[in-house]
Protein backbone atom coordinates (compact mmCIF):
# COMPACT_ATOMS: atom_id res chain seq x y z
CA UNK A 1 0.00 0.00 0.00
CA UNK A 2 0.84 3.67 -0.29
CA UNK A 3 2.64 5.85 2.48
CA UNK A 4 0.25 6.78 5.74
CA UNK A 5 0.12 9.97 4.73
CA UNK A 6 -2.17 9.17 1.52
CA UNK A 7 -6.08 10.49 2.76
CA UNK A 8 -7.48 6.99 0.86
CA UNK A 9 -5.46 5.16 2.65
CA UNK A 10 -6.58 6.81 5.90
CA UNK A 11 -9.82 6.53 5.90
CA UNK A 12 -9.19 2.35 4.52
CA UNK A 13 -7.61 1.87 7.46
CA UNK A 14 -10.06 3.77 9.03
CA UNK A 15 -13.06 1.08 7.36
CA UNK A 16 -10.92 -2.30 7.91
CA UNK A 17 -10.92 -0.95 11.86
CA UNK A 18 -14.45 -0.65 12.34
CA UNK A 19 -15.43 -3.28 9.93
CA UNK A 20 -13.36 -5.76 12.31
CA UNK A 21 -15.22 -4.45 15.50
CA UNK A 22 -18.02 -4.00 13.90
CA UNK A 23 -17.76 -7.85 13.11
CA UNK A 24 -17.04 -8.52 17.02
CA UNK A 25 -20.53 -7.24 17.94
CA UNK A 26 -22.29 -9.66 15.25
CA UNK A 27 -19.75 -12.66 16.91
CA UNK A 28 -20.96 -11.54 20.27
CA UNK A 29 -24.65 -12.99 18.81
CA UNK A 30 -23.56 -15.32 16.40
CA UNK A 31 -25.40 -19.09 17.21
CA UNK A 32 -26.61 -17.63 20.46
CA UNK A 33 -28.51 -14.96 21.88
CA UNK A 34 -30.29 -13.13 19.33
CA UNK A 35 -33.66 -11.57 18.39
CA UNK A 36 -34.77 -11.74 15.33
CA UNK A 37 -37.67 -10.18 13.39
CA UNK A 38 -39.12 -9.74 9.82
CA UNK A 39 -39.22 -6.36 8.04
CA UNK A 40 -41.38 -5.14 5.01
CA UNK A 41 -40.09 -7.64 2.68
CA UNK A 42 -40.42 -10.72 4.58
CA UNK A 43 -36.40 -10.20 4.90
CA UNK A 44 -34.51 -10.86 8.63
CA UNK A 45 -33.25 -8.03 10.52
CA UNK A 46 -31.64 -9.18 14.25
CA UNK A 47 -30.62 -6.58 16.90
CA UNK A 48 -27.28 -8.00 15.67
CA UNK A 49 -28.01 -5.97 13.06
CA UNK A 50 -28.79 -2.97 14.73
CA UNK A 51 -25.94 -2.96 17.42
CA UNK A 52 -23.32 -3.34 14.35
CA UNK A 53 -24.81 -0.96 12.53
CA UNK A 54 -25.35 1.90 15.28
CA UNK A 55 -21.78 1.22 16.14
CA UNK A 56 -20.47 1.95 12.42
CA UNK A 57 -22.36 5.43 12.31
CA UNK A 58 -21.11 6.30 16.20
CA UNK A 59 -17.71 5.91 14.83
CA UNK A 60 -18.07 7.38 11.24
CA UNK A 61 -19.91 10.76 13.37
CA UNK A 62 -17.44 10.80 15.52
CA UNK A 63 -14.49 10.64 12.31
CA UNK A 64 -16.41 12.12 10.50
CA UNK A 65 -19.30 14.22 11.22
CA UNK A 66 -19.45 16.48 7.78
CA UNK A 67 -20.07 12.70 5.90
CA UNK A 68 -23.32 10.73 5.01
CA UNK A 69 -24.00 7.86 5.91
CA UNK A 70 -26.56 5.37 4.14
CA UNK A 71 -27.06 2.40 6.16
CA UNK A 72 -29.31 -0.82 5.66
CA UNK A 73 -31.40 -0.59 8.80
CA UNK A 74 -31.45 3.00 9.57
CA UNK A 75 -31.51 5.12 6.30
CA UNK A 76 -29.79 7.87 4.97
CA UNK A 77 -28.26 10.19 7.37
CA UNK A 78 -27.21 13.05 4.84
CA UNK A 79 -24.19 15.19 5.20
CA UNK A 80 -22.23 18.58 3.81
CA UNK A 81 -19.31 16.73 2.88
CA UNK A 82 -18.82 15.34 -0.96
CA UNK A 83 -17.97 11.38 1.21
CA UNK A 84 -20.99 8.86 1.63
CA UNK A 85 -20.47 6.00 3.52
CA UNK A 86 -22.94 2.88 2.67
CA UNK A 87 -23.43 0.22 5.48
CA UNK A 88 -24.86 -3.38 5.72
CA UNK A 89 -23.89 -4.56 9.33
CA UNK A 90 -24.88 -8.15 8.24
CA UNK A 91 -24.99 -9.07 4.79
CA UNK A 92 -26.38 -12.41 4.70
CA UNK A 93 -28.94 -11.93 7.48
CA UNK A 94 -30.23 -15.50 6.39
CA UNK A 95 -27.10 -17.22 6.90
CA UNK A 96 -26.66 -15.37 10.50
CA UNK A 97 -30.01 -16.26 11.82
CA UNK A 98 -29.23 -19.89 11.01
CA UNK A 99 -26.17 -20.14 12.19
CA UNK A 100 -24.14 -20.35 9.17
CA UNK A 101 -20.85 -18.69 8.97
CA UNK A 102 -21.30 -17.36 5.55
CA UNK A 103 -22.04 -13.53 6.31
CA UNK A 104 -20.59 -10.47 6.43
CA UNK A 105 -20.21 -6.95 7.63
CA UNK A 106 -19.71 -5.01 4.20
CA UNK A 107 -18.78 -0.69 4.51
CA UNK A 108 -18.75 1.08 1.48
CA UNK A 109 -17.18 4.88 0.64
CA UNK A 110 -18.42 6.39 -2.16
CA UNK A 111 -16.51 10.33 -3.33
CA UNK A 112 -18.45 12.81 -5.27
CA UNK A 113 -20.58 9.76 -6.03
CA UNK A 114 -17.89 7.26 -7.31
CA UNK A 115 -17.20 4.19 -5.34
CA UNK A 116 -13.69 4.69 -4.21
CA UNK A 117 -12.93 1.66 -1.33
CA UNK A 118 -14.55 -1.03 0.31
CA UNK A 119 -14.75 -3.68 3.24
CA UNK A 120 -15.87 -7.09 3.19
CA UNK A 121 -15.68 -8.87 6.63
CA UNK A 122 -16.63 -12.30 7.20
CA UNK A 123 -16.00 -12.21 10.89
CA UNK A 124 -17.01 -16.03 11.30
CA UNK A 125 -14.77 -17.13 9.35
CA UNK A 126 -11.72 -14.95 10.24
CA UNK A 127 -11.44 -13.60 6.43
CA UNK A 128 -11.27 -9.77 5.79
CA UNK A 129 -10.46 -8.47 1.76
CA UNK A 130 -10.93 -4.57 1.25
CA UNK A 131 -9.50 -2.43 -1.19
CA UNK A 132 -9.41 1.22 -2.08
CA UNK A 133 -8.68 2.96 -5.85
CA UNK A 134 -5.64 2.72 -6.85
CA UNK A 135 -4.34 1.23 -3.55
CA UNK A 136 -4.88 -2.34 -5.02
CA UNK A 137 -6.77 -5.45 -2.89
CA UNK A 138 -5.88 -7.44 0.16
CA UNK A 139 -7.09 -10.53 1.77
CA UNK A 140 -6.24 -10.91 5.65
CA UNK A 141 -3.24 -7.85 5.01
CA UNK A 142 -1.76 -9.86 1.92
CA UNK A 143 -2.33 -8.84 -1.40
CA UNK A 144 -4.71 -10.32 -4.10
CA UNK A 145 -6.13 -10.11 -7.01
CA UNK A 146 -8.37 -11.73 -9.46
CA UNK A 147 -7.76 -15.16 -10.91
CA UNK A 148 -5.57 -15.02 -13.56
CA UNK A 149 -7.08 -17.98 -15.31
CA UNK A 150 -7.83 -16.77 -18.92
CA UNK A 151 -10.47 -18.68 -20.90
CA UNK A 152 -13.76 -19.82 -19.38
CA UNK A 153 -12.48 -23.82 -19.91
CA UNK A 154 -10.04 -23.49 -17.03
CA UNK A 155 -12.53 -21.33 -14.69
CA UNK A 156 -14.38 -22.32 -11.49
CA UNK A 157 -17.80 -20.80 -11.39
CA UNK A 158 -19.23 -19.07 -8.23
CA UNK A 159 -23.40 -18.70 -8.01
CA UNK A 160 -25.87 -18.03 -5.36
CA UNK A 161 -28.29 -20.11 -7.41
CA UNK A 162 -27.92 -21.22 -11.15
CA UNK A 163 -31.86 -21.69 -11.37
CA UNK A 164 -32.54 -17.84 -10.13
CA UNK A 165 -31.70 -16.95 -13.46
CA UNK A 166 -34.63 -18.45 -15.37
CA UNK A 167 -37.14 -16.46 -13.89
CA UNK A 168 -35.03 -13.25 -15.48
CA UNK A 169 -35.10 -14.74 -18.61
CA UNK A 170 -31.58 -15.33 -18.44
CA UNK A 171 -31.92 -19.66 -17.90
CA UNK A 172 -30.53 -20.38 -21.32
CA UNK A 173 -27.77 -18.07 -21.01
CA UNK A 174 -26.99 -19.54 -17.34
CA UNK A 175 -26.83 -22.82 -19.10
CA UNK A 176 -24.39 -22.01 -21.45
CA UNK A 177 -22.01 -20.69 -19.30
CA UNK A 178 -22.04 -24.00 -16.85
CA UNK A 179 -21.37 -25.76 -20.56
CA UNK A 180 -18.63 -23.83 -21.43
CA UNK A 181 -17.07 -23.73 -17.67
CA UNK A 182 -14.48 -26.56 -16.60
CA UNK A 183 -14.60 -28.23 -20.05
CA UNK A 184 -10.60 -29.14 -20.17
CA UNK A 185 -11.85 -30.99 -16.84
CA UNK A 186 -13.96 -33.61 -16.26
CA UNK A 187 -17.35 -32.12 -16.80
CA UNK A 188 -18.62 -28.92 -15.50
CA UNK A 189 -16.58 -27.18 -12.50
CA UNK A 190 -18.86 -24.46 -10.44
CA UNK A 191 -20.16 -24.50 -7.13
CA UNK A 192 -22.49 -23.12 -5.44
CA UNK A 193 -22.75 -20.68 -2.26
CA UNK A 194 -25.09 -19.96 -0.22
CA UNK A 195 -23.95 -16.91 0.30
CA UNK A 196 -23.58 -14.01 -2.34
CA UNK A 197 -20.99 -12.00 -0.65
CA UNK A 198 -18.47 -14.80 0.26
CA UNK A 199 -19.00 -15.47 -3.58
CA UNK A 200 -18.06 -12.34 -4.54
CA UNK A 201 -15.12 -12.11 -1.66
CA UNK A 202 -13.57 -15.52 -2.76
CA UNK A 203 -13.70 -14.01 -6.25
CA UNK A 204 -11.99 -11.14 -5.83
CA UNK A 205 -8.92 -12.58 -3.63
CA UNK A 206 -8.49 -15.25 -6.50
Amino acid sequence: MTTATNPLKQLLDFAVDVAREAGKITLRHYQGSFVAERKADNSFVTNADREAEAYLRARIAEAFPDDSILGEEEGEHPGSSNRRWILDPIDGTYSFVHGVPLYAVLIGLEFESEPVLGVVNLPALGELVYAAQGLGCFWNGVPAHVSSTASLDQALLLSTEFGAYEQYGLGPAAEALQRQVGQAQCGPEYIRSVSGVHATACVSSG
